[in-house]
């Protein structure tokens, strides 16, 4: 697993608790980032991950991937609001 910078989960909490979303784009394993992303808390049981493969753009052109994962991510922001501001 990666070494962690120190107070990378703090600043990563810090930047959450202040309504910024963070994202992850990297070329390690899949199994790498996971494991780096949950030691410094930026994923959490319930985290959606949106999985980018070579294999995957292979079967579709990327504009549809892309356009599959922004339907994806725009659904579960969606739900997130209605359920937040429901009531």
């Amino acid at each position: 697993m990666a070494c962690l910078q120190e107070k990378a989960a703090d600043t990563i909490e810090a930047l959450q608790k202040a309504g910024i979303k963070v994202w992850v784009l990297t070329g390690d394993k899949m199994e790498t980032a996971a494991a780096t992303c949950y030691a410094c808390k930026l994923f959490r049981r319930n985290t959606q991950l949106l999985e980018l493969t070579t294999k995957r753009i292979e079967e579709q052109s990327l504009h549809d991937v892309l356009f599959e994962l922004s339907k994806t991510v725009l659904r579960h922001s969606g739900s997130l609001t209605r359920d937040t501001f429901s009531g």
